[in-house]
């Protein structure tokens, strides 16, 4: 009698046990669970670089400035950092901005890995936000977020900040014909 399927995956999964500790059988999917003293931060890195000191954790409130890109695109620049937390070796990552509840920018990144540092600490850095009509909302309060996925779509961690989109140096506001009319008045 030849041993069935299911006898052949019993037997593997016992000789694979060793003592008390048991590993899955290689190929188990095993669900993930974000680790109760896990940690992902959202903050903002210097355009272009990639190390931990150029990272600054963006809190509450917090000013974010739009920037001119290297490519000629307004843009917010965000990064995130994490830690103790079993996430895969690949990512997808997608950050959005709402303005009142609306999204106006969004980037999506498709089968990224972290860089670890020194400080203990998984980054990733420079994650373009392209906001081409930012002058609608300058000066508005914001909500950026930021979420990680598995590599089938399914969501890992969340996180997002309220923050102040602010203008890129030098930025000057276009007066609306409203306000040239109560000038003129």
């Amino acid at each position: 009698m030849q041993p069935t399927r299911p006898m052949t995956r019993l037997a593997a999964l016992l000789l694979a046990c060793s003592g008390l500790v048991c590993s899955p059988p290689s190929g188990v999917i095993q669900p993930f669970e974000p680790s109760p003293d896990g940690e992902l931060i959202l903050g903002v890195n210097v355009t272009g670089e990639m190390e931990a000191q150029s990272f600054t954790a963006l809190d509450e409130g917090d000013p974010l400035q739009v920037e001119l890109g290297f490519q000629g695109s307004w843009m917010v620049v965000l990064a995130f950092r994490t830690r103790n937390h079993p996430l895969p070796l690949f990512l997808d990552v997608e950050a959005q901005l709402f303005v009142d509840g609306l999204e106006r920018a969004s980037a999506y990144y498709t089968s990224k890995t972290l860089e670890s540092e020194f400080d203990g600490y998984d980054y990733f850095y420079n994650v373009f936000v392209v906001t081409s009509d930012f002058a609608e909302y300058v000066h508005s309060e914001a909500t950026v977020a930021l979420t990680l996925y598995d590599l089938s779509g399914a969501p890992l961690l969340e996180t997002s900040r309220s923050i102040l989109v602010s203008p890129p140096p030098g930025f000057v506001e276009e007066e609306s014909p409203a306000a040239d009319d109560e000038q003129d008045g």
